[in-house]
């Protein structure tokens, strides 16, 4: 339970929260959290989303009977919103769905309340075809990398691990996006300190969308092959992706030759 002063200072940081609405790229939207010395909330406006040429991956412990015909919906009534809220610690959707670029950066989701003491050892992770997508992965490697230029304590470890997620940010995802479901069994999610997720698990099996059409199927058959019934798989948050190391790296670029702009 919140102490009284624990909730006069979350009042506190509410009344000076910032809505960002006519934000349309990353570098504008860095500019407002640079200069503001408490919370930013992100209103993303449909235009700024992008259709990812891929898939993306959102692990949930819901099963393929309810995931299949409703897809993933916000809570409330803001299914067309996505509302991105940054603090020094953190930055997380307020409205809408996260889903992460691979398998490997979803598998750590979902990640149970350390005072409950629970474990989520049975889980699915949903392949989603060519969502409409905010890169925020893109806006916390710009943060990470220019956190000394901002007005307040960035915690850059934190921002760090959180790169690790590979997130992308969506309003909803609709069921016809939803292509298969693959179910993660043993996992185990260990936290040797407190900046480092360590997760285990077993691919026990799969389940296709009815509904997928021929090409659809033929992306399912292309993650079987790849994550093949029995595969057991070991990732940490110390290790970045390629993708992510290279975002990075585009951002210190960016620092060190001030005239290279971001496009």
């Amino acid at each position: 339970m919140l102490s009284t002063r624990a909730i006069a200072s979350k009042a506190s940081q509410f009344k000076k929260s910032t809505f960002v609405t006519d934000a349309s790229q990353t570098s504008k939207i860095f500019d407002q959290i640079k200069n503001k010395g408490h919370v930013v909330r992100i209103r993303i406006d449909k235009s700024m989303l992008k259709q990812m040429d891929g898939t993306a991956v959102r692990a949930d412990t819901r099963g393929p009977k309810e995931i299949f015909p409703n897809g993933f919906q916000p809570k409330g009534s803001r299914s067309d919103s996505l509302i991105v809220c940054y603090r020094p610690r953190m930055l997380r959707t307020e409205s809408g769905q996260y889903l992460s670029k691979r398998l490997e950066s979803a598998s750590y989701f979902p990640i149970p309340n350390p005072s409950s003491g629970d474990e989520i050892t049975d889980t699915y992770a949903y392949v989603i075809n060519k969502p409409e997508v905010f890169d925020t992965s893109e806006l916390i490697a710009k943060v990470y990398v220019n956190a000394d230029s901002c007005r307040h304590n960035i915690d850059r470890a934190s921002y760090l691990r959180d790169l690790a997620f590979e997130e992308v940010g969506t309003p909803n995802v609709p069921p016809a996006k939803v292509l298969m479901a693959l179910h993660l069994t043993d996992r185990k999610l260990s936290r040797p300190d407190i900046l480092n997720y360590i997760v285990e698990f077993k691919i026990a099996d799969y389940s296709v969308n009815p509904d997928a059409t021929e090409e659809e199927q033929e992306i399912c058959g292309s993650y079987m092959e790849k994550f093949p019934i029995g595969l057991e798989l070991c990732n940490s948050t110390d290790e970045l992706s390629e993708e992510t190391l290279a975002l990075i790296e585009k951002f210190e670029s960016m620092r060190t030759d001030p005239e290279r702009s971001e496009r």
